[in-house]
């Protein structure tokens, strides 16, 4: 038999094209780096089993993996994958209403396998986002909150909520500000707890915590409070409002601006309503005031055109009308902008990049009731329960079904409807429906939409009782 000598170069050809011949299974497998190999069904940069796919990368039984990436379990398939889901179809997971904390109605299953409380009733009288948390009140006087465990009202609380504010019984208002919270009582008496560099807590003396509520000294019979960044305003039942904390822009409307740790010289009386930025502060007077010639005042920080006299510098340490308001029925503050119904029940905003310096009409608005500003977005609510929102939706926060970029124009979250209240918090959106329960969505990085989760929503999700 004749040999053939091969010469070192066709050699080496031969060995490389040998080697690319190989069986896959000999080379190393990658499974959890994220990469979908051509051996693998799904990838999901970990090795870990019940997540939809498994440690070798293969999709797990009853879920899907759309393109080998995000798995979630089959939604409609009659097999509730807790903690993913919560029902499946006519599956509830042998939960009513009443098991889930509601005080009564029918429970269902939404289309993406999570309870559907729309027709379960509870008893939600005011709803309050912040940016790290959020509270409810119920119509028996407690105050429940959710969100950062560190600011809930709880000494040594870790849980995320809901949680009860222990030792508030007879509370008749409440809002969660940046970290703090403020509650006005039935008894005449207000208290305040959460973080206190500025004395915005209003206790008479600064601090950098106070995790359980304290009585705020010389307020009597608060409606309603307001706050920004290191103060806080308190309406009273007179139409009196005070503020106290932080005073650099002028924004506790005392005509100093000398920082204060307790409530002290009245900024405006006759106001009906009440509302902050972050170093800003507006109110609505009474229809029958008899000090400014329009109903709406603002004080504060004007860089950006917050208080809507159309210019974009200094600070106002004293109330200042919008005379190009002269009446509105309803007025929201934002981080740095501000917006107000009219008695047309159309919109106006001002301040920011958005809207500068004077107010502008926010085209495709009507039978608008109430408007609700957050940070870098805004939401209406009509008159027929509907809410619209628009502007930054990086977190899911006008609740139009989308994370991340803007709704440019007001937009109809088409998920539920018949609304009757409506909040913004920074980055998030919170209301309640006719029937007392409360929805949230957007961002959740603290738990703050009470849902039980840590997930950004760009849907409304129903708050846990």
């Amino acid at each position: 038999m004749k040999m053939i000598k091969l010469s070192p170069l066709l050699t080496l050809a031969f060995l490389i094209i040998a080697s690319s011949s190989c069986d896959s299974d000999d080379q190393p497998k990658t499974c959890g780096n994220d990469h979908l190999e051509s051996y693998e069904d799904c990838e999901d940069g970990n090795l870990l089993e019940g997540d939809g796919c498994s440690s070798t990368c293969r999709i797990e039984p009853f879920w899907e993996c759309p393109w080998g990436y995000d798995c979630k379990p089959i939604c409609g398939d009659g097999v509730i994958m807790s903690p993913h889901e919560s029902c499946d179809g006519l599956f509830l997971n042998d939960q009513t209403c009443a098991s889930l904390g509601y005080t009564g109605g029918s429970l269902a299953c939404e289309t993406f396998c999570r309870h559907d409380i729309a027709n379960c009733t509870y008893t939600v009288e005011q709803i309050s986002p912040g940016l790290v948390h959020s509270c409810i009140l119920l119509e028996n006087g407690l105050v429940r909150c959710f969100g950062d465990p560190d600011y809930l009202g709880n000494a040594g609380n870790t849980d995320s909520g809901p949680v009860t504010v222990q030792g508030i019984t007879n509370a008749i208002a409440v809002h969660a500000g940046g970290d703090q919270t403020y509650v006005a009582l039935a008894d005449g008496t207000a208290r305040a707890w959460g973080g206190n560099w500025y004395g915005e807590l209003g206790i008479g003396s600064e601090s950098d915590m106070e995790p359980t509520p304290l009585l705020i000294p010389n307020l009597n019979n608060v409606v309603a409070f307001s706050s920004g960044y290191g103060f806080a305003c308190a309406l009273n039942n007179l139409g009196e409002v005070y503020c106290w904390g932080r005073n650099g822009a002028g924004q506790l409307g005392n005509y100093l601006q000398d920082d204060t740790m307790a409530p002290g010289r009245r900024a405006v009386e006759q106001a009906v309503e009440i509302c902050s930025g972050s170093s800003f502060t507006c109110a609505r007077l009474r229809e029958d005031h008899q000090y400014f010639e329009s109903n709406l005042v603002c004080w504060g920080d004007n860089r950006e055109g917050q208080i809507g006299d159309w210019q974009t510098d200094g600070c106002f340490t004293s109330p200042n009308d919008l005379e190009d308001l002269p009446r509105v029925t309803s007025i929201s503050c934002g981080y740095d902008s501000a917006c107000a119904v009219l008695p047309d029940h159309t919109v106006k905003c001002w301040g920011g990049a958005s809207y500068n310096f004077m107010p502008r009409t926010v085209e495709g608005l009507s039978d608008v009731s109430r408007v609700a500003v957050g940070s870098d977005h805004a939401c209406a609510l009509l008159m027929n329960g509907q809410i619209k929102c628009w502007g930054s939706s990086e977190y899911g926060q006008t609740g139009t079904g989308g994370l991340h970029g803007a709704v440019a124009s007001p937009t109809a979250i088409t998920k539920l409807s018949q609304y009757t209240q409506l909040e913004a918090g920074n980055y998030s959106t919170c209301a309640v429906n006719a029937n007392g329960v409360a929805y949230c969505w957007g961002s959740n990085e603290y738990g703050q939409l009470g849902d039980g989760t840590e997930v950004d929503r760009a849907d409304p999700v129903g708050v846990l009782p």
